[in-house]
């Protein structure tokens, strides 16, 4: 007895753990299990298992699999039924929905997926022929894991047209290149290209010439590439609408038209737009990145003569140049161009350059910083027409200030504190240059326009850099508000009668030569003190006066080549270097000179270098140096040919200060 009861037992734990398959919590006996046990679909004799979780079937074949006739194999549960019959589907290649409902009506639902696997070529593809397109076009290959070279650099009698049968390729790791031999006029067999490695249609060195007469370049699903470069004249646009970020972008072509950038966000390397002069495009009118945000690279663009407008609203940072126009052509090569919109650039690490001849107002609103900002807006030739160039919170330019062919009313940078280096010229309409915050470290230059209105000259208190104006054979009537600066300071080209620069009192070196306008006879600074390094007077021909008179110490005096009836210099007590006064270098020369004393040197007490006179044919008398005499010694005296008078210093010691009477 005791033995059947154990053979009851058992029987009864072996049917639990039987129905245990189905179901965890309910009784076997109730049928309340709803599940696919498991499924495998076959195509093709070759079966794959879908894999079965959270009501979902998915099974996962190559993409270049065909689910059309393919059969399904499955269990369900004991006592569940499925409906729709697996058995009447016909074409597995869509989502379904499946229904297992139990034995006692409890019903779950199934969604079917197909999920496509990659089909990988690895290797380069090389594709000579429309017949090679199309024998690997039968392949359904998605992936190339190397190169995908199309056409060939010869002319081919069976060229490629039609790259239709490459429609299943969404990704090449490599290069995808279009070369001579393709005569297709679109790239519509790659519209499924996710991902390349990069698109190459002709290089920066190297101009491809398809067998077509023209291409368009259409890439809507591209996401991601490193290069794309395209040197090539029948290639009439470009479009990659999806694409988010990139390597470098670089565009040589006359006949391109349009481009379509509209979701970049970031290249890391360069975008170039490269025609020549010889070569201009004429056919692009619009260029505009709205989402492009940075640029590692630089931006370049140079003889584009249709464009009209340059746009990039939200770009803020640039890691090299950002040039619309070659910096060295003579005349502006973008000429049409009439709108350029910077809302919202920061930060240009090179170059920021404009050559244009069309653009009104220039306005970078957030700029605060760059190495160099160069503006061209015209030539000697033309008119300009930019009236406004608004740059309130750019503090810093690293390298180089240059502004060149404006019609800009005021130079002003209000938040700018320091730039390397300045240049303004030609600036017609100009009024005011205010520079008085801004420390500049090396150079200033200024050339006036013809017909210059220049009215004032702000200039930082104690600026180390060196001034040179251009007065381009004008009167300068300008007021230069500056009190020191320790750099030199150049005068050219000036006209007259008169030019006075009150207001300086302290400079490092005043050099004035040739160039100088002839028309010139008299130049002052009225409240000059001192002049630290040299003060130079040379090659004035028309100049006949000259005042200092408040200038009381100069590093060293040259004056050269002057025939200055006038000088002014009664407050000269000290040359602490050479004291040098050279005339005519012949007798004949000499004679020209109209010096006849040194009066104006009568408060000269000390010379540190050499004392140095020669080449003044009428210069008779130099009792004007009778107080520095016994301040220096006969080796620092030293006297030259063709005066009228040249005394020794023994002469000067004992008091012949004058050409003895015969």
């Amino acid at each position: 007895m005791k033995k059947f009861f154990m053979y009851l037992f058992t029987v009864n734990m072996l049917c639990v753990a039987l129905f245990s398959a189905c179901s965890d919590d309910d009784s076997p006996l109730q049928g309340s299990d709803n599940h696919i046990l498991s499924f495998v679909l076959t195509a093709d004799g070759i079966s794959y298992d879908g894999a079965i979780s959270d009501g979902k079937v998915t099974v996962t074949v190559p993409n270049n699999v065909s689910l059309a006739n393919a059969t399904a194999r499955y269990t369900l549960c004991e006592q569940a039924v499925i409906s729709p019959d697996p058995a009447s589907i016909t074409d597995w290649s869509e989502d379904l929905q499946f229904r297992v409902t139990a034995y006692n009506g409890a019903v779950k639902d199934y969604v079917y997926t197909v999920a496509y696997s990659d089909v990988t070529n690895e290797s380069d593809v090389v594709l000579l022929t429309q017949a090679d397109v199309d024998a690997f076009g039968a392949k359904g290959v998605t992936v190339i894991e190397g190169n995908l070279l199309i056409g060939s650099n010869a002319v081919s009698e069976d060229p490629i047209t039609d790259l239709s049968p490459l429609a299943s390729l969404t990704e090449v790791a490599y290069n995808v290149s279009i070369n001579n031999s393709f005569a297709g006029t679109d790239l519509n067999g790659l519209s499924g290209l996710e991902r390349i490695g990069n698109l190459i249609i002709g290089t920066s060195g190297t101009l491809v010439s398809l067998q077509s007469d023209e291409l368009t370049v259409s890439l809507p699903n591209l996401k991601q590439t490193g290069t794309i470069s395209i040197n090539c004249d029948q290639v009439t646009s470009v479009s990659c609408p999806r694409l988010k970020s990139c390597g470098s972008i670089y565009f040589s072509g006359k006949n391109l038209g349009a481009v379509d950038f509209n979701a970049l966000e970031d290249c890391a390397g360069d975008i170039s737009f490269n025609a020549t002069s010889s070569s201009a495009n004429a056919a692009l009118q619009q260029l505009s990145f709205p989402e492009l945000k940075s640029i590692f690279g630089s931006f370049l663009m140079m003889y584009y003569t249709g464009v009209t407008s340059v746009g990039f609203d939200k770009l803020t940072d640039v890691g090299a140049d950002l040039c619309v126009g070659n910096e060295s052509g003579y005349n502006p090569d973008m000429t049409n161009v009439e709108n350029i919109s910077l809302p919202v650039l920061k930060n240009v690490g090179g170059t920021l350059f404009f050559y244009t001849s069309k653009v009104e107002e220039l306005n970078l609103p957030e700029l605060m910083e760059c190495e160099r900002l160069s503006i061209k807006a015209g030539s000697s030739t033309g008119t300009s027409v930019l009236t406004t160039l608004e740059c309130p919170k750019l503090e810093r330019i690293g390298d180089a200030l240059n502004l060149q062919y404006m019609a800009i009313s005021a130079v002003d940078f209000p938040s700018l504190k320091s730039v390397g280096t300045c240049s303004l010229g030609y600036l017609s309409a100009v009024k005011t240059i205010n520079l008085a915050s801004v420390d500049i470290a090396t150079d200033l230059s200024i050339i006036l326009a013809r017909s210059s209105q220049l009215e004032e000259i702000h200039l930082m208190d104690g600026l180390l850099a060196d001034v040179t104006i251009n007065c381009a054979s004008q009167a300068p009537d300008f007021i230069l508000d500056v009190e020191t600066l320790k750099g030199t300071l150049a005068l050219t080209s000036m006209s007259g009668p008169t030019a006075e620069f009150a207001s300086i009192k302290h400079v490092g070196s005043i050099t004035m030569g040739a160039g100088i306008g002839t028309a010139l006879t008299e130049l002052a600074f009225p409240d000059l003190l001192t002049v630290e390094d040299e003060l130079r007077l040379t090659l004035l021909s028309s100049l006949t006066t000259f005042k200092a008179p408040k200038l009381s110490t100069v590093g060293q005096f040259t004056y050269s080549d002057l025939r200055l009836a006038t000088m002014d210099l009664s407050s000269l007590v000290e040359v602490t270097g050479d004291f040098t006064l050279t005339g005519g270098s012949s007798a004949y020369m000499a004679n020209q000179y109209v010096l006849t004393n040194l009066d104006a040197f009568s408060s000269l007490q000390k010379v540190g270098g050499k004392v140095s006179i020669s080449g003044f044919g009428k210069l008779t008398d130099y009792s004007g140096l009778k107080n520095l005499i016994p301040n220096i010694t006969e080796e620092q005296w030293v006297m030259g040919t063709y005066n009228a008078y040249s005394p020794t210093f023994q002469d000067m010691t004992e008091g012949k200060y004058t050409l003895p009477q015969e």
